[in-house]
């Protein structure tokens, strides 16, 4: 008995091996909506069947609809199977090339992931958490990718500029200044101060990717929540919040000079190497 409760934790470490290892080779020199998939979008795709197997997906579903289950979940499944059925049913009659046809139901399928891997991480607090590290590394490696394009790791081509319009860059984004926030909120300590020190860099590095590649509809909906949640800590505690709040504003007005600069220096560099190709 022992030993089959040991090969099932084990069976699942090692899959959630496989889907690390997935996602941090996503982040590193995959891309959101790739022109041709190549070899790193297959070693994505053998990485995730491997660490979900055919049963595992199966048993996922069927496991999800018998209990009493999430609305999303069923709204899903039914957007899931309506466009493995009469989308390509429509693409094959309209005698669409197979290689689109192949390549839009690989990304379409990605897209439905939350079906496969939803109960593998919801009923797992451990591994909620390392869900979360895993998207914040993703979209602040995505940042650096647009900040630094020609660094040997992170190296990629001028059409992956587009990296900064992922979701994961604007939550990432989000979660760093709520959480520098919430440092001074609770605080005022060496540690809170420390925390919020790191976050706000970080955080300004995902700002400076997006202005980089002028995402004005990301940058707006980060300015949004931004005065959401700003105005919600000064419902709730106004004092409180009052200290995060004033040295923010402080940090922008001194150093949004320092970031336009950045950027234009940034602009001319991608079109010097423009014109050294």
């Amino acid at each position: 008995m022992q030993f089959k409760v040991f090969i099932k934790n084990l069976t699942k470490d090692i899959r959630l091996l496989f889907f690390s290892m997935a996602l941090i080779i996503y982040a590193l020199w995959g891309s959101p909506t790739p022109n041709q998939p190549g070899v790193v979008e297959l070693i994505i795709g053998v990485f995730l069947l491997l660490s979900l197997t055919l049963s595992g997906a199966f048993q996922e579903i069927v496991t999800r609809l018998m209990h009493r289950t999430d609305k999303w979940f069923l709204s899903l499944l039914a957007v899931f199977i309506y466009g493995l059925t009469i989308t390509l049913i429509g693409a094959i009659l309209n005698a669409a090339p197979p290689a689109l046809i192949i390549r839009d139901v690989i990304a379409f399928v990605f897209f439905c992931a939350p079906l496969f891997f939803f109960s593998f991480i919801k009923f797992n607090k451990s591994r909620q958490d390392f869900f979360l590290g895993l998207i914040l590394v993703i979209g602040f490696i995505f940042s650096l990718r647009v900040l630094l394009p020609t660094m040997p790791l992170l190296k990629s081509s001028t059409e992956l500029l587009y990296l900064a319009n992922s979701p994961l860059v604007l939550f990432t984004s989000l979660f760093l200044i709520s959480r520098s926030m919430q440092s001074l909120f609770q605080s005022i300590s060496l540690r809170s101060a420390v925390i919020f020190i790191l976050g706000a860099i970080l955080f300004v590095m995902t700002l400076m990717a997006m202005l980089v590649d002028t995402q004005r509809a990301t940058v707006a909906a980060l300015i949004l929540s931004f005065i959401f949640l700003s105005t919600l800590a000064l419902i709730k505690a106004p004092f409180k919040a009052m200290i995060p709040l004033i040295i923010i504003m402080v940090l922008i007005a001194a150093f949004d000079p320092v970031i336009n600069d950045v950027i234009d220096q940034y602009h001319k560099h991608l079109y010097f190497l423009h014109l050294m190709r």
